[in-house]
């Protein structure tokens, strides 16, 4: 039986950090059987014998002795076979001594190319093989496992072990070590399975039992149901049913292996049949993970389901998992775990298989195993013991492989579980044989349908080398051909070290797996590196695809345009089979490079090529990441072949995206020198390719040479793709718009048919370059934007005269009767001078008046225009005319004019359908990031429309703004309109939005006048809208001058924020609403100062400047309106419009920018900390308030407090003297210490009638990091109204909330004020001012008191929708008599506790985070207080907030945006606090460069604490979870923790009652680890009752000791503790440790020893001396005993004999009522540094009740670790178990009596103890140590079995140590 199922693979994950440790190992043991020979040369190695256990502190070890660990194996290494080859190898004669026999032995598989091992069982002298009894097939992983073979043969036989190779590969190299045979089946139970024996506890991972089928015809006890109507039976083969069910079992893989099925031939559709296990009780073990492998194939599969019941329940209940439908023709694995101690006695199991519609819907099960411990998460692996759930693909030439990091596979230096080279990870490696284009697949188990926020992959993956591979994700339907590549990545030697992936698997109504696939490219010259994957995970929890490049192409591809179809010629070329005919320019700084797909660098590039628009068509690009061009202006040239002379049109698509592009030019050579640029495009122009054409008139044989220039940075790519040569002119004509074209001009030949007016003043000219006057004109053309690009224009200069009129007409176009037409040109208007440029359209002669008109200096750029023609009966003409202005810098020009056949009513109408309708373009200088058309999803899960809103389908196109990193919060990008004509009327813009996603953030409309760049915003709407498209209008004012229009998408706070729009139109119209009503914007019009002005931040005085207006309201864009500063002040406020200049404090923007940039203006105030010193103090001072009588005022302030050093902010109000000044100051609020990196806001209720002044103080701390700043201060009439989306539920009862108390109830919430409660117990101070002034709500307890009443206070309905809601409050329980305080969520008439805390809980203020999913806008949340049972106890609550976002459940955190989610700073106990941080710290050489979440320097973000000055050594920070629910069983706590630099502290966590800092230590780590970004920490958690978590930062010896944490979590499950070394001193709780260091095959005594064999004497053990009633006696024989009776051992089991001696507890010996009584045997003193096994044997043929094993550690007994009750056996039984233990301690035994006159004793024989797990004991056992034992060669075949004690000849495969040692270079410490 293959035993990787047995352990969960959590277990698995943890295991190997210890074996980088110093070990500890036992002595040796014999390797063979006696007797055992075998001819071979045996090797000599380096391999030192040990364990796999950390020493101890303090352990010292005495010299080490030398040993060696070996195995055999078959060399797979290219000549020594050939495909099919074989090496068999065959064991001594067996004469089987009982009827059945287990043979085991463990086997190594791992290579890319591995082949076949197969187990036969050959009985008779020269028999030939018959068929196997055992296979195992390709790779499987880079770990020895186990096997287990049931014989049932009663003649002699022998086995034989047969390799086969796969192919003429060197990966694949098979091995095997450590093979014994013992009498009986292969029950492989680390207890027993009997009823009523159990031993507790079970090391993590081990196993409890298990049912392989294989053990006679008794299924393991299972029983079929009483109900059933049809039965499971057991097999082997097939079912009998062709195309269902499995062709063998999963244990052999075999005809000869046992499995059970249904068989769902005749019998009736729904037909049920159940499967009961025996009765189990696992009560002491704790929860318990059920594995199993199930078959369910065929093509209308029923259900199979997993019910689980105490034995004394009758009804089945719910069942705890079930798969329906065809999963495919393979074995799957899946756990389930078991809440064992759930019940109170034994449980079962329950399958229940149910018949589908057809008779091919079989259902098969096997190898049904529990182990101890919750299961690990479905799907995750680390692969360093294996491949887990994860399966190769049959049938592929070559295969992924477990591989440790190698230079000579051009890996990274480690694998990313554990960063070293001793970790494993998964490999396709290209340096394994193959063919371009082999595929290679890895497939996960089956999961169930994904719930309907989706769920999360998440993996570690590099791709490196010189092979062009291609990576794959893909989501897969079982049994059926229904997949989706979720993920795609292809190699260009661009991800070269670990780098996280991010696959989001979306909502799904049917099963899934997953498949990864590796795909090899083209055949390259001594390839290298390959792919690599490591730390797989799944969550429940939706995510963005990640890295954003990894987006799929479209999977349906559209058909080509005909106009895109591949080139020939020697210029033309896709680049599908390379460069073609053209060559690199070797003397340039980089190469341009084929590729598909996308490229190395996120945010720059194309997603695929243009030629086959699917992504996987090629295309040449420049990367201009840096490194590979070393700085800005390098070049890379790529050079076209020889051409004839001629004249000929260069056509060409090309694609500049990214915020550092730069410029693409082509050049057309006619010698050796470069001319000047032909053509040329500078900045990102979207992520679209772009068509360009060239045109060539040349006498002389030439070259086209295109040249990328490189950007200031690294989003800097350019693409080209289809490059074309056609001989004669270029038309100007992109192809989409060929078709319906009536006449263009580029002016770049001729004037292509336009012709001047003879009724004009002068004539337009063509020309190239500038004009001939300075300060007007353009200076290049639009078409080519070079010198040799043309162009026609008017010339203002002399002779003309300001007036003067210049008129160019068009060939006549035909008439229109069937629609419009549209005229699209590019106009220059550059001059302070400027005149007038209109258009006209003449018919039948005559002018009329302009259809578009421009006048004044428009810009020095090109600038779009068109202008639609509406249908007429006759043809026209287009006259451009232009007039001269006021004097000669009015020169006016034309350019690339096309006439068309389709409608632009309206030139800022798009719907996206058609890129070459659409004038609208990204900002390439105001803004952070792009606008992107797609007609695909927006590659992320839960967020963006599912098609567009035109369409409405896949093919449909609209816009949208992608929120995944690495975009931060408040990042903007503007989407810009050409410029739009005046107009005298409003005009009404109508467009569609979707705004779906939990984080969206803000989509703004704004007017930009061209004049002055003003901005106007016209609509706005905030947050989630729901998943559909919904309409979006509002009116832009009449217009003056030419104006755009811009979208500006503002990302939210997280990535599931996309926001898009479709269908923009524009329409005059007088009556045009805002839609939707809300969307009217709540802030004024912004004026852009001049660009280039100082941007340092000045004092300002007491008077404002710049702004008339003098109130309290302010958001200091133009000064500091009425407020001025004090006169008593120790520094100034700042006025500033960019960062502060410290870094790790202080706001990147203002807030009122939260719609705007700071290049606009957007200006804040703060305190400068680096300028002042400890304490001192800066204030604001508002003008003076009146406030009538029985008046309010709101106040409203935003505030960013972000710093290690801050200190406080507050506001005071100070009623004015007599004499008008102000009085004393009376504090309103304040805030201490850093709230993270975001604006907040507070808001303040200001009732006292009288004349007032507002003050606002800033306190500076006690270093630089502590900025403050404010900004956006209102003050309005009434009472304040709360802020936020759910503002219903929002209060900090400042103010009236909607909060009311529920009637009926015995007491009520009271509004309380600051310390009026003080003598109650109550609080001192609210938490929202932190002062004696602010409010709160509380129930007091009352005397007499009035136990369990309670007080409701009932929230009104959500009226803001739906779904994923986040609530958050503060509160207090004080008191001895406190009693309970839930939060409720009431939906209609029920209720339900989403949150409760019980008893004291500290007097201060507590956090609580709560997400809630809200049902139904009717749903309400009620605070429900229960008091206690005395007079002293007070529950509080203030500062409720309501967000319409999900929210982890507390502690979960992963730092992102400054959200400490419910964890918190904790104030005046520590020395300083934690501090959130993104990117690097502010030492070098310590703390992260980026965040664990997102593997990110620029998004995401964790906590940290700043090692430097002013902490000192041994300070401390503490970080406080907020108090959480008991864990009512195992948990566990994972969290990353980053530890670099050479002075690092000690972070430490600890558990936390009642609030009594700082608690218990769970772990603590201390040691520099300087080469892990983050490494993972698992910590097990126990609680029955409520508790806190505190995390604790210990600063070491210098500023290089910054400690940071990310991504905590807390699961349900048992977990070891890791690091090992994380222990805590005197801990008893390490995690399991994998060790293999095996027990002595023999006991030797020691005099005072723990080994015992008792032929001499007792050793060290001894009777205990109170405690029990009897003693253990030493004696021998039966007769010395208890003569006669027969049930006691006759021999001892040591020397098999009479005159052997033992242990035995004497059961005949009576007292009255001694039922029960004990006798209890005790080893001397032992010292444990982990992972033991004690093993002895043992004799209970007596009806004794128990015999228990207990490890004893001071005064205290312990618990158990095995109980053996009842009979036993009647003669020796061998029994071990493994324990963990660090520390002094002993072992007791205790024998308990039965019932009175039962005679008997309890024997014990043979007691030793070693190092590492137990291993079950067998004979014929061959380790492979010194020979190979009894086993020999065969002759006949193909090479032969190998003998070694190192690596095997061959990278990436074979093991790199032996089993029976676990290590390449152990030690052995006599």
């Amino acid at each position: 039986m293959d035993q990787r199922h047995l352990r969960p693979r959590s277990y698995l994950k943890l295991d190997r950090p210890l074996l980088t440790q110093t070990r500890l190992a036992v002595t040796s043991r014999p390797a063979c059987a006696p007797g055992v020979n075998f001819k071979m040369t045996r090797e000599t190695g380096h391999v030192t014998r040990a364990g796999h256990l950390p020493l101890a502190p303090g352990l010292r070890l005495t010299t080490p002795q030398e040993v060696r660990g070996y195995y055999i194996y078959l060399e797979a290494s290219t000549g020594q076979a050939s495909k099919g080859g074989k090496a068999r190898i065959e064991s001594k004669t067996i004469t089987p001594r009982q009827p059945r026999q287990c043979l085991t032995f463990w086997y190594h598989m791992q290579g890319s190319q591995m082949g076949i091992l197969r187990v036969y069982i050959k009985t008779g002298s020269g028999q030939q093989l018959t068929t196997p009894r055992w296979i195992r097939t390709g790779e499987q992983g880079n770990t020895w496992l186990k096997a287990l073979l049931s014989i049932e043969d009663n003649k002699p036989y022998s086995v034989v072990l047969e390799a086969e190779k796969n192919s003429f590969t060197s990966l694949g190299d098979i091995a095997v070590d450590d093979i014994y045979l013992a009498d009986g089946f292969c029950a492989d139970i680390t207890s027993t399975a009997s009823p009523g024996v159990s031993s507790a506890p079970l090391a993590y991972g081990a196993t409890v039992r298990s049912c392989d089928f294989e053990d006679d015809t008794t299924i393991c006890g299972y029983t079929q149901g009483s109900a059933n109507t049809f039965n499971w039976q057991l097999t082997t083969q097939g079912t009998g049913t062709v195309n269902t069910g499995p062709n063998s079992d999963h244990t052999y893989q075999t005809p000869k292996g046992h499995y059970v099925f249904i068989d769902a031939s005749g019998v009736p559709i729904g037909a049920k049949a159940q499967f009961i296990s025996p009765p189990y009780n696992d009560a002491k073990i704790g929860d318990v993970c059920l594995h199993f492998f199930y078959f369910m194939y065929g093509s209308n599969v029923g259900a199979l389901n997993l019910y689980v019941k105490s034995v004394t329940q009758s009804a089945l209940g719910q069942p705890i998992w079930k798969m329906t439908g065809n999963q495919g023709q393979r074995w799957i694995q899946t756990e389930v775990t078991i809440r064992a101690a759930s019940f109170k006695g034994a449980y079962q199991i329950i399958f229940e298989g149910i018949r589908g519609t057809n008779y091919r819907a079989d259902i098969a099960l096997d190898d049904i195993s529990f182990t101890a411990g919750a299961c690990s998460n479905q799907g995750d692996c680390n692969f360093e013991t294996g491949l887990c759930g994860w399966t190769p693909q049959p049938g592929q030439k070559v295969g992924w492989s477990s591989v440790k990091a190698r230079q000579s596979l051009s890996t990274p230096t480690g694998d990313h579980t554990l960063g070293n080279s001793q970790g494993t990870f998964l490999f396709l490696d290209s340096q394994a044989a193959h063919s371009a284009g082999d595929v290679a697949t890895v497939i996960s188990e089956t999961f169930p349908p994904s719930p309907s926020n989706g769920r999360c992959l998440t993996f570690w993956f590099f791709l490196r080398g010189n092979q062009q591979a291609t990576f794959n994700v893909v989501i897969r339907t079982p049994g059926s051909q229904t997949e989706k590549v979720a993920w795609s990545l292809k190699n260009a030697n661009q991800y070269n070290d670990w780098k996280q992936a991010r696959v989001p698997i979306p909502p799904s109504t049917r099963d899934y797996f997953i498949k990864m696939v590796g795909q090899y490219g083209p055949d390259v010259n001594s390839p290298v590196g390959g792919i690599g994957v490591d730390d797989v995970t799944f969550t429940d929890s939706a995510c963005a695809l990640y890295p954003p490049e990894a987006n799929p192409p479209p999977q349906t591809p559209p058909t080509p345009p005909a106009s895109t179809s591949a080139p020939t010629g020697p210029m033309n070329c896709d680049f599908e089979t390379g460069l073609c005919a053209w060559r690199q320019d070797k003397t340039e700084s980089f190469d341009w490079m084929v590729n598909s797909g996308t490229g190395q660098t996120s945010g720059t590039g194309p997603i695929g090529d243009h030629t086959q628009q699917n992504g996987g068509g090629k295309y040449v690009y420049v990367e201009t990441t840096l490194g590979r061009a070393t700085q800005a202006g390098d070049k890379a040239r790529i050079i076209g072949p020889d051409t004839t002379p001629g004249t000929y049109c260069v056509q060409f698509w090309y694609q500049m995206f990214g915020r550092h592009v730069n410029r693409l030019n082509v050049y057309v050579q006619t010698g050796l020198v470069l001319p000047k640029v032909t053509w040329t495009r500078q900045g990102s122009l979207g992520r679209n390719w772009r068509y360009g054409e060239v045109d060539v008139k040349v006498t002389r044989k030439f070259n086209i040479l295109f040249e990328a220039d490189m950007g200031a940075n690294f989003e800097g790519n350019i693409a080209l793709d289809d490059i074309k040569l056609v001989v004669g002119s270029c038309t100007g004509i992109p192809p989409s718009l060929k078709s319906s074209v009536l006449k263009a001009c580029t002016f770049e030949t001729d004037l292509c048919g336009f012709s001047p007016d003879n009724t004009d003043n002068f004539d337009w000219v063509k020309n190239t370059g500038s004009t001939r006057s300075t300060g007007t004109g353009p200076t290049t053309d639009h078409t080519l934007q070079t010198d040799a690009g043309h162009y026609v224009y008017a010339e203002a200069s002399q002779p003309h005269k300001p007036g003067n009129k210049a008129r160019l007409e068009s060939p006549q176009i035909s008439a229109t009767p069937s629609g419009p037409r549209c005229i699209s040109f590019w106009y220059s208007m550059y001059g302070r001078q400027m005149g007038t440029l209109n258009v006209y359209i003449r018919r039948s002669g005559a002018l009329g008046s302009p259809v578009w008109t421009r006048h004044d200096d428009q810009g020095q750029s090109w600038k779009q225009a068109s202008v639609s023609i509406q249908s007429g009966s006759t043809p026209f003409t287009v006259v451009f005319e232009a007039i001269v202005g006021v004097g000669y810098y009015s020169d006016i020009a034309l350019d690339d004019i096309i006439i068309s056949n389709t409608d632009c009513s309206h030139p800022a109408d798009c719907n996206f359908e058609t890129g070459g309708k659409c004038t609208w373009k990204n900002d390439e200088k105001l803004d952070n990031f792009d606008w992107q058309v797609t007609s695909q999803t927006t590659g992320s899960a839960n967020t963006g429309p599912v098609a567009d809103h035109t369409r409405q389908d896949a093919t449909g196109k609209y816009a949208f703004i992608d929120a995944s990193s690495p975009r931060k919060p408040g990042d903007k990008a503007w989407y810009i309109s050409q410029d739009l004509s005046p107009h005298a009327s409003p005009t009404c813009l109508t467009f569609w939005a979707n705004m779906y996603g939990a984080t969206v953030g803000t989509l703004n409309v704004w007017v930009r006048q061209s004049s002055d760049a003003s901005l106007r915003p016209v609509w706005s709407v905030a947050g989630a809208q729901g998943k559909d498209w919904f309409k979006a209008q509002t009116s832009i004012p009449p217009q003056t001058g030419s104006y755009q229009v811009i979208f500006e998408g503002v990302r939210g706070s997280s990535w599931n924020g996309d926001i898009a729009i479709d269908d923009i139109s524009f329409k005059l119209d007088t009556k045009c609403a805002v839609v939707p009503s809300q969307a009217t914007p709540n802030f004024g019009p912004i004026t852009q100062p001049p660009r280039g002005g100082s941007t340092t931040p000045n004092p300002v005085g007491t008077t404002a400047s710049g702004q008339s207006s003098t109130g309290v309201t302010c958001n200091f864009d133009r000064g500091l309106c009425g407020w001025s500063q004090s006169l008593n002040n120790d520094f100034p406020w700042l006025r500033h419009n960019k960062p502060t200049d410290s870094q790790g404090t202080g706001p990147p923007s203002d807030h009122t920018g939260g719609t705007l940039i700071a290049e606009l203006g957007g200006y804040y105030m703060y305190i400068e900390a680096s300028n002042s010193t400890t304490g001192q103090k800066a204030t604001l001072i508002s003008p003076m308030v009146t406030i009538q009588q029985r008046g309010t005022k709101c106040f409203s302030m935003y505030y960013y407090m972000l710093g290690k050093h801050v200190d406080k902010l507050q506001v005071f109000s100070a009623t004015a003297t007599p004499n008008g000044n102000p009085g004393t100051p009376t504090l309103l609020w304040t805030k201490q210490g850093t709230q993270g990196s975001k604006w907040s806001r507070v808001q303040l209720s200001i009732s006292s009638p009288a004349s007032l002044t507002l003050l606002i103080t800033g306190t500076r701390g006690i270093g630089y990091q502590g900025d403050i700043a404010i900004d956006d201060i209102s003050l309005t009439d009434g009472v304040c109204k709360g802020d936020g989306a759910v503002s219903q539920q929002n209060c900090n009862f400042e103010y009236p909330c909607s909060y009311q108390n529920e009637a009926g109830t015995l007491q009520n919430w009271d509004l309380r004020v600051g310390n009026t409660m003080a003598t109650s117990g109550g609080p001192l101070v609210d938490h929202t001012t932190s002062t004696g002034n602010g409010h709160y709500v509380s129930v007091l307890a009352t005397n007499p008191s009035r136990p369990n009443t309670k007080a409701r206070y009932v929230s009104a309905p959500f009226l803001a929708g739906t779904g994923d809601f986040c609530l958050v409050f503060w509160y207090q329980l004080f008191g001895a008599d406190v009693g309970v305080l839930r939060l409720r969520l009431q939906d209609g008439t029920s209720e339900a506790v989403r949150w409760s805390r019980t008893g004291d809980q500290g007097k201060s203020w507590n956090k609580a985070q709560v997400p809630l999913k809200i049902a139904s806008d009717q749903s309400k949340v009620v605070f429900e207080a229960q008091m206690g049972t005395g007079v002293s106890g007070a529950i509080a609550l203030d500062d409720i907030v309501v967000r319409k976002s999900p929210c982890p459940v507390p502690p979960e955190c992963n730092f992102d945006n400054g959200d400490a989610c419910s964890w918190t700073n904790v104030q005046s106990v520590d020395d300083f606090d934690w501090t959130f941080n993104k990117g690097t710290t502010n030492s070098t050489g310590t703390g992260p460069t980026k965040d664990h979440t997102s593997g990110s320097a620029a998004a995401g973000g964790y906590i940290y604490i700043e090692a430097s000055s002013p902490q000192k050594r041994d300070d401390v920070a503490y970080l406080l979870s907020e108090s959480l629910q008991a864990t009512q069983g195992d948990a566990c706590l994972k969290f990353w923790y980053s530890m670099k630099g050479s002075g690092i502290g000690e972070l430490r966590l600890t558990y936390v009652q009642g609030r009594k800092l700082p608690g218990t230590l769970l772990w603590q780590y201390g040691r520099n680890i300087g080469n892990r970004e983050w490494s993972q920490a698992t910590v097990p958690i126990t609680s029955s009752t409520e508790f806190q978590l505190l995390f604790i930062g210990v600063v070491g010896t210098s500023y290089a000791g910054d400690i940071a944490i990310d991504d905590i979590t807390l699961t349900r499950q048992r977990c070891p503790l890791t690091p090992s070394a994380a222990l805590p001193p005197g801990g008893t709780t390490a995690g399991p440790v994998v060790a293999t260091t095996k027990a002595a095959g023999s006991v030797t005594s020691s005099q005072t020893g723990v080994n015992c064999n008792f032929e001499s004497g007792i050793c060290g053990w001894s009777n205990a001396r109170s405690g029990d009633d009897y003693d253990w006696a030493w004696g021998k024989t039966a007769s010395q005993v208890l003569p006669g009776s027969n049930l006691v051992p006759a021999v001892d089991h040591t020397l098999n004999s009479g005159s052997g001696r033992y242990l035995y507890y004497n059961m005949n010996q009576k007292r009255s009522g001694d039922y029960g009584a004990t006798a209890k045997l005790i080893s001397p003193q032992l010292q444990g540094s982990g992972i033991q096994c004690l093993s002895y044997w043992y004799n209970m043929a007596s009806n004794v009740r128990k015999l228990e094993v207990t490890i004893k550690s001071g005064s205290s007994t312990g618990t158990p670790i095995q109980r053996l009750t009842g009979v036993q056996s009647s003669g020796w039984v061998q029994t071990s178990i493994s324990f963990n233990y660090r520390g002094s301690y002993q072992i007791v035994f205790t024998g308990t009596k039965g019932v009175n006159g039962i005679d008997g004793v309890i024997g014990l024989d043979d007691i030793a103890l070693s190092n590492g797990q137990c291993l079950r004991q067998g004979s014929n056992l061959c380790t492979f140590e010194t020979d190979v034992c009894s086993f020999t060669q065969d002759q006949q075949d193909d090479y032969d079995w190998t003998r070694d004690d190192r690596g095997t000849a061959t990278l990436s495969t074979g093991p790199s140590v032996d089993h029976t040692y676990g290590t390449n270079k152990g030690k052995t410490h006599q």
